[in-house]
């Protein structure tokens, strides 16, 4: 049997061995929970990090519907230009053909001057004519030999 000295060794031992198991333990425990507040931390920034992310998604999408919009309106626009143009491309096409009437017209207009100014000129040159025989005649009469 044993005795109060020898269980009190006994336990000394053990307490000694337990404790020198026990300290690493402790000393991994310590470090364990520094690890575990600088893990807390980052989680807490990440949590952070994916809110800001959250809040620039929700912009992100609000500046897409805005550029949707944008382009919604400059297709708008684009279908008023070329309405625009095509009836710019019509209106030059009537003016082309009034202009082409018009240069007909002047052409035509131009012709009959130039026939009317034919028959004018004949008719002075031919009274001319007449007059310088008349002058000739009057001439000889009189007696002047020019």
């Amino acid at each position: 049997m044993l005795t109060k000295i020898d269980l009190s060794q006994i336990g000394k031992v053990v307490r000694d061995e337990v404790g020198e198991e026990v300290r690493p333990i402790k000393k991994d425990m310590v470090s364990l929970r520094q690890d575990m507040g600088g893990l807390k931390q980052d989680v807490k920034g990440l949590k952070q990090d994916v809110s800001t992310l959250k809040q620039d998604v929700g912009t992100l999408k609000q500046d897409v519907g805005t550029l949707k919009q944008d382009v919604g309106g400059l297709k708008t626009d684009m279908m008023v230009v070329k309405t625009d143009v095509g009836g710019l491309k019509q209106d030059m096409e009537v003016v082309k053909s009034e202009v082409g009437g018009v240069k007909l017209e002047m052409r035509r207009g131009f012709k009959k001057v130039r026939k009317d100014l034919s028959v004018v000129i004949n008719f002075f040159d031919h009274e001319h004519l007449e007059l310088q025989d008349r002058v000739r005649q009057l001439e000889l009469r009189a007696g002047f030999n020019l």
